[in-house]
């Protein structure tokens, strides 16, 4: 990504989640390609060396980085297809994602919901 996405470079399989550029609250997760952007719980900012949200005392954020940013602004053509062998299995396929910072577009993306 440019240098406003995340680094996913520095991504290991015991450290898959990096912080946004610009948001304390924000993350993504370097499992897929594109990353998956995540947003902390209200009132807490992304802990990298923790990997999880946190109280900001415990966060290291550079200062000016928005608290709240819109993530998702906009998603276009957007289809949801349900798999075959699974009931709660579905594929997201080609979405342009609009974001803050930027666009990306997706490819297919296989999401598991499962309900215990």
């Amino acid at each position: 990504m440019d240098g406003l996405g995340p680094d996913c470079s520095k991504a290991t399989k015991d450290h898959l989640l990096v912080k946004h550029p610009c948001s304390c609250t924000t993350y993504f997760v370097c499992l897929t390609d594109p990353p998956i952007p995540m947003e902390c719980p209200s009132g807490l900012k992304f802990n990298e060396s923790l990997q999880t949200c946190d109280y900001a005392i415990n966060v290291n954020c550079k200062e000016g980085c928005p608290t709240k940013p819109n993530i998702m602004e906009k998603i276009e053509k957007y289809e949801v297809l349900g798999h075959n062998d699974v009931a709660m299995a579905y594929y997201f396929i080609d979405k342009l994602i609009e974001t803050n910072v930027g666009a990306y577009r997706s490819g297919t993306r296989r999401v598991m919901s499962l309900y215990l």
